[in-house]
C-alpha cells in the first residue's frame, strides 16, 4: 500500500526532476534552488502526511481544533481553578503560548523520524533528502496556522482588541520555523545512527515545556533564574506570541532579535550536519 502511494507521489513529478544527484560542493543557495525545483514532491508529501494523520478518524481535521481546546480546559482547571493562578482570561493566556509550543514539540518529534520513517523510499528514489524533514514540518505548520486562525476567531468573538501588532505574527512564525527546521535536521541525522534519539527527544521536550513560560508568566520566574530563561529561544518566541495575542502590544525587540539569531545559527548548523552525512543515509537508515 505504501509503495502504491509512493509511486503515486512521484508519478505526478516531471521525469526530468525525479532523479537528483546532489553535489558535494553545492552552496546553500544552490541547494535551496534544487529543493524549490522539487516543490511538487514537497506538496505531495505534505498532502500525504495530512491525509495519513486523519484517515479513519471520525472527526478528522476537527481534531486540529479540538486538541488545543481540550488541553486549554485541562490547564485552566488545574492552574486557574485548583492552583489559583491569578491570571485574567487564563484560557486566552494559555492558548497564546500553547499553540506555538505544540508546533515546536510536534515538529521536533516527527522531524527527528523523518528520514528513518522513509528509509524504504530513499533507497528507491534519488531526490534532495532535506525534503523529507521539510515537508514533515510544513504539514504540522498547516495545523498551526489553522489553530492560530481559531484563536483569532475566538478573540474576535470576545471583542478583543486586535491591534497592528498582529503584523508581527508572520515574522514570528518564520523565526520559529527556521529554528525548528535547524533542530530537526540535526535530530533527523542523529536518529539515523542512534535510534535512542527519538525516545530521548520526548523526555527532553517534557523538561523543555516546563522550563518555558507557557502556563505561567515570565515575571513569575524568580529574578536569579531569569537570565537562564532568556537563553531559551522558545521562551522569547512564546513571550512574543503572547505579547501580540494576549497583551495586545508589540513584542519586545529582545524577544525577536535573540531567537532570530539563534534560529539562523541553528539552521546553518543543521544544514551543514545534515548535508555532511546524508550521503550515507540510504545505507544506514
Amino acid at each position: 500500500m505504501i509503495k502504491i502511494k509512493t509511486k503515486r507521489i512521484f508519478n505526478q513529478v516531471p521525469k526530468s526532476s525525479r532523479i537528483t544527484i546532489p553535489s558535494e560542493k553545492t552552496s546553500l543557495g544552490q541547494d535551496c534552488k534544487e529543493i524549490l525545483a522539487h516543490r511538487q514532491i514537497i506538496k505531495n508529501f505534505v498532502g500525504r502526511d495530512l491525509k495519513i494523520k486523519y484517515q479513519r478518524s471520525i472527526l478528522g481535521f476537527f481534531w486540529t481544533l479540538l486538541n488545543p481546546l481540550l488541553m486549554v480546559v485541562i490547564y485552566t482547571l488545574v492552574f486557574s481553578k485548583i492552583l489559583q493562578f491569578n491570571i485574567p482570561f487564563y484560557p486566552i493566556f494559555i492558548l497564546s503560548g500553547l499553540l506555538p509550543w505544540n508546533f515546536f514539540s510536534q515538529s521536533l518529534s516527527m522531524g527527528s523520524r523523518s528520514i528513518t520513517d522513509n528509509s524504504g523510499l530513499i533507497n528507491q528514489v534519488s531526490f534532495p533528502l532535506e525534503i523529507l524533514t521539510l515537508s514533515t514540518i510544513l504539514s504540522i505548520l498547516v495545523d498551526f496556522i489553522v489553530e492560530l486562525g481559531l484563536l483569532m476567531g475566538i478573540l474576535f468573538i470576545m471583542d478583543w482588541n486586535l491591534s497592528p501588532a498582529m503584523l508581527f505574527l508572520p515574522i514570528l512564525i518564520v523565526i520559529e520555523f527556521i529554528l525548528i527546521l535547524g533542530i530537526s535536521l540535526i535530530l533527523a541525522t542523529l536518529n539515523v545512527f542512534f535510534r535512542d534519539v527519538q525516545h530521548i527527544i520526548s523526555i527532553l521536550l517534557t523538561a523543555w515545556f516546563f522550563l518555558t513560560p507557557i502556563f505561567y508568566t515570565f515575571e513569575s520566574v524568580p529574578p536569579p533564574y531569569r537570565p537562564l530563561y532568556k537563553l531559551n529561544p522558545m521562551a522569547g518566541i512564546i513571550a512574543a506570541f503572547r505579547d501580540i495575542l494576549y497583551y495586545d502590544r508589540f513584542p519586545a525587540l529582545d524577544f525577536l532579535i535573540y531567537p532570530g539569531i539563534v534560529s539562523l545559527v541553528t539552521f546553518l548548523a543543521g544544514y551543514l550536519i545534515f548535508k555532511g552525512f546524508k550521503g550515507v543515509f540510504p545505507e544506514e537508515a
